[in-house]
């Protein structure tokens, strides 16, 4: 009788358990998606394809997680001159409220120039972003372990 007062009261923190490791796999399983299309996108772009055509190409690859309608793609087109990585061209998805993690059109992308590419070099970068939504109770709780939104970027 003892062990089956034990077991139950086990059972919440054995179910506090379990569904936090969901909701913690099913973020993984999102930002995993996300680094393939920003991947995708970004040696699509390098290949010669315009911005606007990886852009489609990104939010098309990004169907199944909803990167159209919660998120959005990022896709630049940066030089490096003289040192500076400058970005030459940009553009977003259509209604997409977020601004660039490596820099705005026409300023200097702080992160590529540290990377310390050659002069001369022109490089492409997809960035993506995704509002993440909890699926479990648990997640709630895990505010401040997850952030709002997922991202991910690739530069090629």
């Amino acid at each position: 009788m003892d062990y089956e007062v034990n077991v139950v009261s086990v059972l919440p923190l054995i179910m506090i358990v379990f569904l936090g490791m969901v909701e913690l796999g099913f973020a993984y399983d999102r930002v995993h998606g996300l680094t393939a299309i920003s991947r995708e996108g970004a040696n699509v772009a390098a290949r010669g394809t315009s911005l606007a055509e990886t852009l489609d190409i990104a939010l098309l690859n990004g169907q199944s997680l909803g990167v159209a309608s919660s998120g959005g793609v990022i896709a630049s087109r940066i030089v490096v001159r003289e040192g500076v990585a400058v970005v030459q061209e940009q553009v977003a998805t259509e209604g997409f409220e977020d601004q660039s993690r490596l820099a705005e059109s026409d300023n200097a992308a702080d992160l590529v120039t540290r990377a310390g590419y050659r002069d001369g070099s022109t490089l492409y970068s997809v960035e993506v972003f995704l509002v993440y939504r909890p699926i479990t109770p648990v997640g709630n709780f895990l505010e401040n372990l997850l952030p709002d939104v997922l991202y991910e970027r690739a530069v090629f």
